[in-house]
């Protein structure tokens, strides 16, 4: 790989994408397409939604990850029984998040990519927005299913100079995997 901010940009968002159709696959949704420019698109969900942000960071690199999903969508794939509270649905676009995040995240190592996640910022309202750095490189991911869609967006800064290894070296992820579990 030419470790330029391009390649290294190439494979965070391959990570991630693998991340959101692990994710995301299990509660019914499929990707459905992809923006790699997103940086002008306007695409949002439209009605009462649920914003989550969370964002990664490390020495040379930030990556923001947003999910968008309605009301409707959220309950329909809400995986812990019937009728949840608007509490309990903008908490699930949080974990949607937190996995995805997380799973990038433990792929990252392999590269030797260090990041530390925040937590999931989680905003309700009418037709929201995800707002990024000027400096950010944005793409934008839409999954469906029967019962609604999610628009995701990742925002990503690459910082001159800023590497990571060529090839991943799996035993640097360490020992557990996504959704362990693992005590010290």
């Amino acid at each position: 790989m030419k470790n330029t901010n391009s390649a290294v940009r190439e494979v965070v968002e391959s990570l991630f994408e693998t991340a959101m159709i692990d994710v995301f696959s299990p509660v019914g949704l499929a990707l459905n397409g992809v923006i790699d420019d997103a940086s002008s698109c306007s695409k949002q969900v439209i009605g009462d939604s649920v914003l989550s942000v969370l964002s990664a960071s490390g020495n040379g690199i930030q990556i923001l990850c947003s999910i968008n999903a309605g009301f409707s969508t959220l309950e329909a794939l809400y995986p812990m029984g019937k009728n949840p509270s608007s509490d309990e649905l903008r908490d699930w676009c949080g974990e949607l998040n937190n996995q995805i995040v997380g799973a990038a995240k433990n792929q990252m190592l392999a590269y030797d990519c260090k990041v530390l996640m925040g937590l999931p910022t989680l905003i309700q309202g009418e037709n929201l927005a995800s707002v990024n750095s000027s400096d950010a490189l944005i793409s934008k991911r839409t999954f469906l299913s029967a019962e609604g869609e999610i628009i995701t967006y990742l925002s990503t800064v690459i910082e001159p100079g800023f590497t990571i290894l060529d090839t991943p070296d799996e035993s640097l992820t360490g020992l557990t995997q996504g959704g362990e579990l693992d005590f010290f």
